[in-house]
């Protein structure tokens, strides 16, 4: 909200939208980067230190991107240019919970059959799934 009202006063003021849409994906690039260099040994307030530069990013870029879309497409055009914007941002939602999830899991595999030790090994690391009789 601090982000989206500070792009209209920064936007009225300059009368200008590039300035809020390159910073706006470099903190987005910056806050997706960030938390690949977070350890155990961090403090709780380290890590939303770590993760805030992505939404502040999205906070500036997305009102401008939306501006920018609505500035140059025609009235009789609005709808489905809005519309599209709407579609492209929920697919690269999904695409990227996705592609982060199929990394996740690779690595946490990766790391548990590289770290785990003992006689319960293979229980840990492929459980059998618990089936609810109910």
């Amino acid at each position: 909200m601090v982000a989206g009202f500070s792009v209209g006063l920064i936007i009225t003021w300059s009368k200008r939208m590039k300035p809020t849409l390159i910073i706006g994906y470099t903190l987005i690039l910056i806050g997706s980067i960030l938390p690949a260099f977070m350890g155990e040994s961090l403090s709780s307030w380290i890590y939303t230190c770590l993760i805030a530069p992505a939404f502040l990013g999205q906070g500036l870029s997305f009102p401008s991107a939306s501006l920018s879309l609505l500035m140059m497409s025609r009235q009789d055009d609005l709808a489905v240019a809005i519309s599209t914007l709407a579609l492209w941002r929920s697919l690269g939602a999904v695409m990227g919970i996705a592609v982060s999830s199929l990394i996740m899991q690779n690595t946490l595999l990766y790391f548990l059959t590289q770290l785990v030790t003992g006689p319960d090994r293979e229980d840990v690391i492929h459980p059998e799934p618990t089936r609810d009789l109910d």
